[in-house]
This record gives C-alpha cells, structure tokens and sequence, in this order.
C-alpha cells in the first residue's frame, strides 16, 4: 500500500507554520508527517536573505500530534 507524507522543515519555516501545513496536510489526505531533527540550522540565512528557523522537533512533534487526529487505519 502507498502511503503519503509531509514533511515539516523546521529550518526552512516557523514551528508555527510547520504545525499549520501539518493541520493543512492531514486535512488533504496525507498519511504521515515527518520533522528534520536537527536543534538548529547549520546555516544563518536562507537563499532568500531571510533569517534561518530553528525550531525544537521534540517539543514540536508534541505539538503536532496534539493538532491532528490519533487514528490507526491499519
């Protein structure tokens, strides 16, 4: 069986915003959602100029899993 996921990358978005296109992706049908682990980015700025995001994935995941729906379809 194919199953679809989403990953939150907290380096490249707020932990806000990752956990809004989490509730974004579960509401379209995506199986799974995954988070980069890493406690801060190893770089400062994006290629955009912005400033880099580094958001906690443990403390996060909580977050997420408190947002969507605790279902075990298989």
């Amino acid at each position: 069986m194919v199953r679809f996921g989403w990953f939150a990358s907290l380096e490249e978005f707020s932990p806000a915003e990752c956990l809004r296109q989490v509730e974004l992706a579960e509401a379209a049908g995506f199986d799974t959602a995954w988070v980069n682990d890493y406690f801060h980015p190893w770089f400062d700025h994006l290629a955009d100029g912005s400033p880099a995001n580094g958001g906690n994935c443990w403390t996060w995941l909580l977050a997420a899993l408190e947002r969507t729906d605790d279902r075990d379809d298989e």
